[in-house]
């Protein structure tokens, strides 16, 4: 059943430029029935498509999903009211090539919540509505299109006398046949926890990447992602756990061209206390690459809502944070190795969901976000554009910081050289340097314990790039104490403790032969090459491998 809502046209009004991003829009809404926002969707030509809870006509709650063109303006609002007219919820949004949208969430039905899943055309014509039931509590919370059309829907359904839950999901034909419920198992063991999976994906040969939460060892969460084939058969199973007893949930996940593919969520821990996002890159075999995380002590709260890739397999991260009772957008970059590139922070305040299209400008975020309205007026929808590295206006690092090993005595200076900086910020092993916000830093030798790996991040108004890590290490210093008597060659080396070092040895400084490893202790090393089995070499070399 559908409901069509006629509404005023909008007044555009302009939002003031934060230091991280550049607005396009904000259009507050008026009346149009939609309460509560849940989630977003942003195609090619940047119109904004939102699903949420309304009330209509007096009923209890239904899908309420509202299209918006580039400059606010109202294409359309249209309702879904399940068979029992009560309480109906969208969870999820996807849209396909051609510009069609398809919501997805809980639908009272005859006895209890059902799948209820809805395709609209990109004029906002409702074309299907499918819906599923297993007999209990239904509820679906993630949605995906494949690149044959096919549509598919995943959740958790409430088990009864003593059951656990399990995690069907559906497979439609792009004309909303159901054509295949294929099983994710059920709570505890190698499923998914009872809220059910946050998100699924497509792959281009059909198979499917499920990402949630489950379980872990302890009495905490950890990232799962199952990925299945086309028929439902498993292929692989994939896990990430954080620090000691904390709290991860998967809230997006993202494929490569590759087959490999990032999840982002968010998680939280008593050590090191603090809420935080989480990135975790996969390669194509299911093994992990790479994780980095932002975020800690002082966050109240954050949530990761969606996650992009771009040609480059650099990735993009949206979602809100909370300090201090006030909440921000947050953008989050990182390159195909997983190191951080890029952040931006716009405050914002009460934002619900996000999200993003690569499609208008290389590099570049369209990035709609809405927030609830007060009592009687809709929500507030904002859109941003946010600048990626490559993009006019970004800074450009031109000269890096370079790993340094002073002499003994020796003080450091690191430095960086970038184009259109307004700003800098240094950190030491993923801290912030107090006070260090110039292009220069200097690290002075008799703060010994200074020594670590240095970034800094370079900022203007339109966003901010970080530089690769520079090592700085007070502690390795080699000698050479000279050929001896029998042609052998030493060394004296003073180095960092529980360090392992190798030595080694060459004749043209392009083949290098390896003969000693050695784990630095607590005093210097002694260290030579005998002459007896190799002959003296002209070159020789020592390096830090742990």
């Amino acid at each position: 059943m559908k409901t069509t809502l006629f509404l005023p046209m909008l007044v555009l009004l302009p939002l003031a430029s934060g230091a991280a991003s550049l607005p396009l829009a904000n259009f507050p809404a008026s009346g149009n029935g939609l309460d509560q926002p849940i989630a977003v969707a942003v195609d090619a030509a940047g119109n904004v498509v939102v699903t949420g809870v309304g009330h209509v006509l007096g009923r209890a709650t239904d899908f309420v999903t509202t299209k918006r063109g580039p400059t606010g303006s109202v294409l359309w609002t249209i309702a879904y009211n399940g068979p029992a007219s009560s309480h109906d919820e969208p969870k999820a949004i996807a849209q396909d090539a051609e510009g069609n949208i398809y919501v997805t969430g809980s639908s009272r039905g005859a006895k209890d919540n059902d799948y209820a899943t809805v395709k609209y055309s990109p004029q906002g014509k409702e074309l299907w509505t499918a819906r599923y039931d297993a007999g209990h509590n239904d509820v679906a919370t993630a949605i995906a299109v494949g690149p044959d059309g096919s549509v598919y829907v995943t959740g958790f359904s409430d088990g009864e006398g003593g059951r656990p839950e399990s995690h069907p999901i559906v497979k439609y034909s792009s004309a909303g046949a159901q054509v295949a419920v294929f099983g994710l198992g059920e709570e505890g063991g190698s499923g998914f926890d009872g809220a059910g999976p946050s998100a699924i994906k497509v792959d281009p040969s059909g198979n499917l990447f499920i990402a949630g939460a489950a379980a872990g060892l302890r009495e905490d969460f950890d990232l799962l992602v199952v990925k299945l084939d086309a028929k439902g058969g498993k292929i692989a199973e994939s896990r990430f756990g954080g620090a000691r007893d904390s709290q991860d949930f998967a809230s997006a996940l993202a494929i490569q061209p590759d087959g490999s593919f990032v999840v982002a969520g968010q998680g939280g821990a008593a050590e090191p206390t603090g809420a935080y996002f989480f990135v975790v890159g996969f390669d194509a075999a299911g093994q992990l690459s790479w994780a980095n995380r932002h975020g800690g002590p002082g966050d109240d709260a954050v949530r990761a809502v969606a996650v992009s890739v771009g040609a480059q397999g650099d990735v993009s991260v949206l979602g809100s944070i909370a300090r201090g009772g006030t909440e921000s957008l947050v953008v989050l970059k990182f390159d195909r190795q997983g190191n951080r590139v890029g952040l931006t922070d716009e405050p914002l305040g009460g934002a619900v969901a996000f999200a993003d299209s690569n499609a208008i400008v290389p590099g570049e975020l369209i990035t709609a976000t809405i927030k609830p309205g007060a009592t009687g007026v809709g929500p507030t929808i904002a859109t941003f554009r946010t600048p990626g590295a490559g993009v006019p206006g970004v800074p450009q690092i031109l000269a890096a910081p370079a790993w340094v090993s002073p002499s003994l005595g020796e003080d450091v200076r690191l430095s960086v050289q970038a184009t259109g900086a307004t700003g800098y910020r240094w950190f030491r092993d993923g801290v912030q340097v107090t006070g260090a916000d110039a292009s220069v830093l200097l690290v002075p030798a008799a703060q010994r314990s200074a020594g670590g790996d240095y970034t800094v991040e370079v900022l203007n108004r339109a966003g901010s790039v970080v530089s690769a890590v520079a090592r700085v290490s007070f502690d390795d210093k080699l000698s050479g104490t000279g050929f001896r008597a029998d042609k052998s060659f030493g060394f004296h080396l003073e180095g960092e403790p529980g360090r392992v070092y190798e030595f080694q040895s060459s004749d043209d400084l392009t083949v290098w032969s390896t003969f000693s490893l050695v784990r630095y202790v607590d005093k210097a090393i002694e260290a030579q090459e005998s002459a007896d089995t190799v002959g003296a070499r002209r070159y020789y070399r020592a390096r830090r491998l742990l």
